[in-house]
């Protein structure tokens, strides 16, 4: 493709109208309700001006883990509460950016499976990083050391799960690889679990959306209703679907595999 066409190609999609950015949505693909009724149509009505703009959704991603990282030093400063107000609006915009990185992507037909990646690496920024420094930020400010721990163990455990899952991910690839993809009984074994997994997400994707709404509040009980609020949708949750991914790991994983290191033949014994 030549100079010209490419920058043909480029100033006809930089006129971009919102009727373009609603077609190029596939409305057989199942789209949560924060997203439908919140996120999308607002970063449809961004689309065609970031479009004229240059952006791309890779350029969107980036910044918006930025802006998640300087909300959650928002949330830490001991300041006055009105940062952890702006911290929630951090999370919102970031939130409609998530929409508008999908939309460019789709666009410009630059979706990639390292777009996928990036992507849901800026999505844990805040979520993922929100209670323990809302935490930091309330002990700094009330000098209370038990926003800390709770702040610090809804993290911790968050990350745990994450780490459990990205494992059990990595070994059912290697397991398949070596000795063939799941039987139909060991998925229909691992059903139950998996079910349990839906449920939490549910609720895990509910409660970190809305938890933020607490934080408009700005002041001292608030920031500890939100991260209360967290105990439960997201320290309690987290702790469900660690038992699920475990019990679908069990049934999974339960193949027998043949170590490199087994001796290749039966030793003779004596007699």
């Amino acid at each position: 493709m030549t100079t010209g066409e490419t920058d043909g190609r480029d100033s006809a999609r930089a006129r971009i109208t919102l009727a373009d950015v609603k077609a190029s949505i596939n409305p057989n693909i199942p789209t949560h309700f924060t997203v439908k009724y919140f996120g999308r149509p607002i970063a449809d009505l961004m689309t065609p001006a970031s479009c004229a703009m240059g952006l791309r959704a890779n350029g969107v991603t980036f910044w918006r883990t930025l802006i998640a990282f300087f909300g959650l030093f928002l949330l830490a400063w001991p300041g006055p509460f009105w940062l952890a107000a702006a911290a929630a609006g951090i999370f919102y915009f970031c939130f409609v950016l998530d929409c508008l990185d999908g939309n460019l992507a789709r666009l410009y037909d630059e979706a990639s499976y390292w777009g996928k990646f990036m992507d849901g690496l800026a999505d844990f920024v805040f979520v993922q990083g929100a209670p323990f420094f809302a935490g930091i930020g309330l002990w700094l400010r009330t000098d209370d050391g038990h926003a800390l721990v709770v702040g610090a163990a809804v993290t911790a455990t968050t990350l745990v799960s994450q780490m459990i899952r990205a494992r059990l991910s990595f070994m059912r690839e290697w397991m398949e690889k070596t000795s063939g993809p799941l039987t139909d009984a060991e998925n229909s074994a691992a059903e139950p679990a998996r079910k349990v997994q839906a449920v939490a997400a549910e609720l895990y994707v509910g409660g970190t959306f809305f938890a933020p709404l607490i934080l408009f509040g700005a002041d001292a009980p608030f920031m500890w209703a939100y991260l209360l609020f967290l105990l439960v949708f997201q320290f309690v949750v987290e702790l469900v679907w660690i038992g699920g991914s475990m019990r679908e790991a069990r049934h999974i994983l339960g193949r027998h595999r043949v170590s490199k290191h087994a001796p290749t033949e039966t030793k003779e014994t004596d007699g």
